[in-house]
Formats: structure tokens, sequence, C-alpha cells
């Protein structure tokens, strides 16, 4: 590269004799935990062709490059393994799920014998983020795990949740 001098003689801009320059191909889209960023983001998943240039024009192909993720807010580009990370949203809804499921492994444990316990798993699942939870819905899905013994491998023991 070879620096072109402004009046001031401060470099302004490089002049690239030789060098390999990529195009990127937009293939999906989405949103992931940009580790750049610090927060959930939207990406481009971009594939690529690398060409080798002379003076700035491609010149010879160079083959292509693997899948790559690019923020849409700080244009950092990552590899796909951080689409694997949960974003706030998806940690929520783990979380709302978790309180559902540990609810109902609580009341299939042999907490349905009355109210009470019903009424308290019902306003913890409410509590994690299920609105519309009520006590006859939670008792049905206990029931429901009750009569399910055919996918318990070995002698079939009461209700149980694979967690």
């Amino acid at each position: 590269m070879l620096p072109v001098r402004g009046r001031d003689d401060r470099a302004t801009r490089a002049l690239c004799v030789l060098g390999t320059r990529t195009a990127w191909t937009p293939v999906g889209d989405g949103e992931f935990y940009c580790p750049g960023c610090g927060g959930d983001r939207n990406y481009q998943r971009l594939t690529g062709r690398r060409r080798l240039t002379l003076l700035g024009v491609p010149v010879l192909p160079r083959g292509t490059t693997g899948p790559v993720v690019e923020c849409a807010a700080c244009g950092h580009h990552y590899g796909t393994d951080v689409l694997d990370h949960p974003t706030t949203r998806r940690f929520s809804a783990m979380l709302r799920d978790g309180v559902h499921t540990v609810a109902l492994a609580v009341l299939a444990a042999g907490g349905t014998g009355s109210r009470a316990p019903l009424e308290t798993a019902c306003a913890a699942v409410r509590a994690g983020g299920v609105e519309d939870c009520t006590e006859d819905q939670l008792a049905a899905l206990v029931d429901a795990l009750a009569a399910d013994t055919g996918r318990v491998l070995g002698e079939p023991c009461g209700a149980s949740l694979t967690i």
C-alpha cells in the first residue's frame, strides 16, 4: 500500500496495489446476543467469495469463506457459534418454562390432594410469566402426566417428569 499525501503532508488515502477483497452475500438474518455490543441485536448471516485485487480491481478468485454473522449495530463479524448463546428474550422464556416445569413436578409428587398447593403453584407460575394459568389447568396437566405411563422406561411408578 502506498500512502497518498495531502496538502499538510498527512496520509489521506492508501492506494492498494495488491491485496484481497471479500464480496459478502447475505443468506439469512435474525436476532442474537452480540459479544461486541453486549446486547441483543439484529444480524445478517453472510457467506463470502475472496478475490485477489490489483489496484483495487478484482482479478482472480481466491475461494469462498465460511459463513459469518455480522452485527447490524456495530458491524463486527463473528463465527456462527455466537448464535448458540441465548438472547434475553430466550432467557426469559426459559425461566418461564422452568417455573412451570418445577411447579408441575412438585404437584406431580403429591401436591394435588388439596386446593392450597394448587393455588400456590398457580401463583408461582403466574409470577414466572404465564399470566393465564389457572388451578384447573395445572390439575389437568398433572392428571395427564399421571395417565401417561407409556413413555417411562421400566415400571411405571405414577406421574413423572423428565427435565
